[in-house]
């Protein structure tokens, strides 16, 4: 009797503790990923959470704010086709959106459009994605920012050109709680092998801008950001 009371005892204990137990998992499962900031951003930035709404639509406007940014995003809709002839398929598929940033060197207003493109033939598929933005301001030569295309590598996704400089988007696979990723963490924005900026792309996001940047180059940094957290969210929705 004895025994069949101490194992019920320690039956109802271990019936209590289970939901702690589970909680503990739970939680360390879902640890966030954030993007471990590049190297070259070891000499200080200035780390800018982004607050935007959790829930994306193309039918409400959605405003972000970062630092003394803000902006007021509108994702558009998305376009798609495609045909197929025995084995052989392929499709296209294209998302417009634009947004208007204020803030500190970046009083702009950007118009980007996101294209993608399939062919497969068998079980076997090749997709490219560009993207293409303009960076508009009154009185001021307009900022371009493009992704893909022939002068893209792997790594070196594209160029932000505004005025006199460029700007190199360079993927980051790397994650603060350690290990490389398959897809990118986040990207960083180098000019003349320096990093000026990153932007890790996890939701809700996080902009980094270096010390020493001026504001005109701070704004075009929180512009390019802005444009490749909506690239990164229109990857997993394309």
């Amino acid at each position: 009797m004895k025994t069949e009371k101490t194992v019920y005892r320690r039956l109802v204990c271990w019936v209590a503790l289970l939901p702690v137990v589970l909680g503990l998992v739970i939680a360390a499962g879902c640890t966030p990923i954030t993007m471990a900031v590049p190297p070259g951003l070891a000499g200080g930035v200035d780390k800018l959470p982004v607050e935007r709404p959790a829930m994306q639509s193309a039918l409400v406007d959605e405003e972000w704010t970062f630092g003394d940014y803000a902006a007021v995003v509108d994702r558009g809709g998305k376009k798609s086709s495609g045909a197929g002839v025995g084995a052989f398929s392929a499709s296209k598929s294209s998302q417009a959106f634009k947004f208007t940033l204020k803030g500190a060197g970046a009083d702009r207003s950007a118009e980007c459009e996101i294209a993608e493109s399939s062919k497969g033939i068998g079980g076997f598929s090749k997709t490219a994605r560009t993207m293409s933005c303009t960076f508009t301001a009154d009185g001021a030569d307009s900022w371009v920012l493009e992704l893909g295309g022939e002068n893209a590598s792997e790594d070196v996704m594209g160029v932000v050109t505004a005025g006199a400089d460029h700007y190199e988007v360079v993927a980051v696979h790397e994650s603060e709680q350690g290990g490389t990723l398959s897809n990118a963490t986040g990207y960083a924005f180098r000019a003349a092998d320096q990093d000026t900026g990153a932007v890790d792309v996890n939701s809700p996001g996080i902009v980094y801008l270096a010390h020493g940047i001026s504001s005109e180059q701070a704004g075009a940094m929180a512009c390019a950001s802005i444009a490749m957290m909506l690239y990164a969210d229109s990857t997993s929705g394309f």
